[in-house]
């Protein structure tokens, strides 16, 4: 009976050396980058990660959401410490708050960064809430972040319902000014937002703006 009871043991060591826990960060490698509550914007294309380098020559790096392996940063790179990613993460269909960094040698250690959070919405700064573009104004300006897609649309939002695109344009740095006044079409009130939806598919929406006729004053945004 004793040989049958050695081989189980032998057999759940195995099993527990082979498993990770992933619930928190691990002592077998320890990975410093990225901080908690670190915010990664998925649509830019440089996520900087650090770990302390272990004996062993090369690891690979992988993206988790809470428990779910998602896949691969990188396959196996060189074991200095740090590395770059300099392309966007399309594997992240949702922001999310428990995203973490697994690490793992060529040895077999492994180790869990903190929980980050990964956000998917392009950051569209202008026009503001609260603001007015006046049918009759010569220039509407619309600002937002670029991320590291080449286009973009422009598209104008009212009630969250798609109503007109704007333009389709190259994003070198993240403004587009409309020269032409607004088409009868569009209507008047409140409840209109800019959507900003780049080329991989990222997208993001302004502030609630109004649209009115005509302006008391000087046009502004």
């Amino acid at each position: 009976m004793a040989k049958p009871i050695m081989c189980v043991l032998i057999t759940l060591l195995v099993f527990l050396n082979c498993t990770d826990n992933p619930t928190g960060p691990t002592s077998g490698i320890l990975v410093t980058l990225p901080e908690k509550n670190e915010v990664w914007k998925s649509w830019l294309n440089s996520f900087l990660m650090e770990w302390e380098p272990t004996e062993s020559d090369s690891v690979k790096i992988e993206l988790l959401n809470g428990t779910e392996l998602l896949g691969c940063i990188s396959g196996w790179t060189e074991n200095d410490g740090s590395y770059t990613r300099t392309e966007y993460l399309m594997c992240c269909e949702e922001s999310g708050t428990e995203y973490r960094i697994k690490i793992t040698d060529n040895l077999g250690k492994t180790g869990l960064s903190e929980t980050f959070t990964i956000d998917n919405d392009l950051d569209v700064f202008s026009p503001e809430d609260g603001s007015i573009w006046y049918r009759c104004g010569s220039q509407y300006i619309v600002e937002w972040t670029p991320s590291c897609a080449m286009f973009v649309w422009i598209n104008l939002l009212k009630n969250d319902t798609h109503i007109a695109n704007l333009a389709f344009i190259y994003q070198a740095n993240g403004c587009f000014v409309f020269n032409d006044s607004l088409p009868d079409s569009l209507g008047t009130g409140s409840g209109y937002t800019i959507q900003v939806v780049d080329f991989n598919g990222f997208e993001g929406n302004s502030g609630s703006f109004s649209i009115e006729d005509s302006s008391p004053g000087p046009h502004g945004i």
